[in-house]
């Protein structure tokens, strides 16, 4: 039995653009609203927060594909206003270099506050649209910039379609290939910076959006509680180790519940290369993996003597 469904999202832009870490994409605010273009045919109600300067865009983006009656805009002033305390601490933790020592990725978009914050806050949205009686029996988060433009589904006409499906009364989760949420290590993930759960979709009954916002805030406050920040994928993990009554966990990839779950199983997804002829195929899946390699060695090589430093550092400097 499938239920009505509501979309939320939002964008606020944190000048993802100008970001300069290894594992980060830089992603300027244009290139977000290009690739909520991509998606952006759907038919469902969509209930978008934004920032005052960015509404129209994103209003004549779903007008252009004649879904403007099927559109709300939120426009928010100062999303960080919203838990400014919260805001605050993090800002300070993000300066604190004792924090970042204790990551293994020290120079991550997942030690910024403003990017925690955001990602914090898609809860607020959801049970905020819920509050605000915009939204039917099943909410369902979309990020922003899902899909990337491309980078799994490829054919953006092929979003012309109504997200259907059902959660069953619980808060519905994606785990990553070979993760078991309830085998992962808590306090490795927040140290190494791995993820357990896909970020989007998260859909929830709209009776459980104000528990799913709770759980999420009180996760935030019991992380800065240790001096420390994370992103939504942590936040949803130490949700789950508390409440999992509260959820039904689903094997699946990034961008994938979409077509195995909700309704889009026609959705092209991005092929494999072409082989040109065996011969060539092989030589040039070789010489990818050899680069691939060297690349990956010498990242992760040199990620692990500097956090190696680093922790030697932190324990000489506790126990003298």
């Amino acid at each position: 039995m499938n239920d009505d469904v509501t979309l939320v999202t939002a964008f606020f832009d944190i000048g993802r653009g100008d970001f300069n870490i290894v594992r980060c994409e830089p992603r300027s605010a244009q290139k977000y609203i290009d690739y909520f273009d991509f998606w952006a045919r759907i038919q469902n109600k969509l209930v978008v927060y934004t920032s005052p300067e960015y509404a129209k865009q994103i209003r004549d983006v779903r007008k252009k594909y004649g879904r403007e009656n099927e559109t709300v805009i939120i426009e928010i002033e100062d999303i960080f206003a919203i838990e400014k305390d919260i805001y605050n601490r993090m800002k300070n933790i993000e300066s604190d270099e004792n924090f970042k020592d204790f990551r293994f990725w020290n120079k991550e978009v997942s030690n910024r506050a403003d990017y925690n914050y955001i990602m914090l806050m898609k809860y607020w949205c959801m049970q905020d649209a819920v509050a605000r009686g915009l939204c039917s029996n099943v909410v369902f988060w979309i990020d922003f910039g899902y899909n990337h433009g491309g980078v799994c589904y490829t054919k953006t006409e092929e979003f012309n379609f109504y997200i259907t499906g059902t959660t069953n009364n619980k808060i519905q989760l994606y785990a990553l290939p070979q993760k078991e949420p309830e085998k992962v290590s808590g306090i490795q993930s927040l140290q190494f910076q791995f993820d357990t759960f896909a970020g989007c979709p998260v859909v929830a009954p709209y009776s459980m959006c104000n528990e799913l916002w709770q759980m999420t805030k009180t996760a935030m406050l019991s992380l800065i509680s240790l001096d420390c920040i994370d992103d939504d994928q942590q936040l949803l993990l130490m949700a789950y180790k508390l409440h999992p009554e509260c959820f039904e966990i689903h094997n699946s990839d990034w961008f994938m519940p979409l077509k195995e779950y909700w309704g889009g199983s026609y959705l092209t997804v991005k092929e494999k290369e072409t082989i040109v002829s065996k011969k060539t195929f092989v030589r040039r899946l070789l010489g990818k993996i050899k680069r691939s390699i060297v690349r990956a060695k010498s990242r992760n090589q040199v990620q692990r003597e500097d956090f190696i430093c680093r922790m030697k550092k932190a324990s000489e400097l506790i126990y003298r």
